[in-house]
């Protein structure tokens, strides 16, 4: 899993981002944005979260940046495929299209979309506080992910 996921996911979590209402969907500041995206680029290792001069949501944007900013998408779904997979009715089926593809992945992207996947359950889970439902964050990450 690429430090910089790592680091985001970790922290949002740390800074109660799981509670903060619209995390994921309410953009942290601009300058803030570009500013820890340039750490990260400059040398990730040294990217310290630990009582840093960054909120949670500039926190929150730079994950999604980084995942849209990916060369090629974390999850290659082509949409024809995804089309296909939501029409199915049939659980197995689904399931069954949705293995072939993650058997396609590498085994980072596999570990990377593992941990990503995991964070946004408990996001999900607290929705009640943040609204961020499952749609929502579809809406948030589909383009992050998929790159559409």
């Amino acid at each position: 899993v690429p430090l910089i996921v790592t680091k985001c996911i970790e922290r949002v979590e740390l800074l109660g981002g799981l509670e903060k209402e619209g995390i994921y969907r309410v953009s942290g500041r601009q300058s803030n944005i570009d500013l820890l995206k340039s750490e990260f680029e400059k040398d990730e290792e040294l990217v310290e979260l630990v009582d840093s001069k960054y909120d949670v949501f500039t926190i929150a944007s730079v994950l999604k940046l980084y995942l849209r900013e990916l060369k090629d998408p974390l999850f290659d779904f082509p949409m024809n495929d995804r089309v296909t997979y939501s029409k199915l009715e049939n659980y197995n089926d689904r399931k069954s299209i949705l293995e072939k593809s993650i058997s396609n992945l590498s085994q980072a992207e596999r570990d990377t979309l593992k941990a990503l996947i995991t964070h946004l359950a408990k996001v999900e889970a607290k929705s009640n506080l943040n609204k961020m439902t499952i749609k929502n964050l579809s809406l948030m990450f589909t383009p992050a992910i998929f790159h559409d």
